[in-house]
């Protein structure tokens, strides 16, 4: 009991929509990039705004001739300061927390009312 495939209706009026749809998207796409490209400067106009040889030389010597500039320094002791180790401590009656600045890690936990006896 093999049955055949065969398309409905309702199979064939999706393909023809499909189709229909993509026909109209490729056409709308090709008039929108025809109007990009007569929106955009031709070679023409592009190559009017590039330097001549002559320009580029007359910037390549001035900036040979001036003094080079110097990156500006920081000093070692801000960035000592920068990367310290800060810690913050919370208390209250029962416990002491002692947590580091970045990331706010745990560095130092104390229960202060415990007795250690043995």
């Amino acid at each position: 009991m093999e049955e055949e495939r065969k398309l409905d209706k309702n199979q064939i009026i999706g393909f023809i929509i499909i189709g229909i749809l993509l026909i109209g998207f490729s056409w709308w796409n090709s008039k929108n990039a025809q109007e990009q490209i007569d929106a955009n400067p031709t070679t023409e106009q592009v190559e009017e705004n590039i330097p001549s040889q002559e320009g580029l030389e007359q910037a390549f010597e001035e900036a040979e001739s001036s003094e080079p500039k110097t990156l500006a320094t920081v000093p070692s002791d801000s960035l000592e300061a920068f990367y310290a180790e800060k810690v913050y401590t919370i208390e209250n009656d029962l416990l002491e927390i002692s947590m580091l600045g970045k990331g706010a890690q745990f560095k130092n936990v104390r229960l202060k009312t415990f007795l250690l006896s043995f």
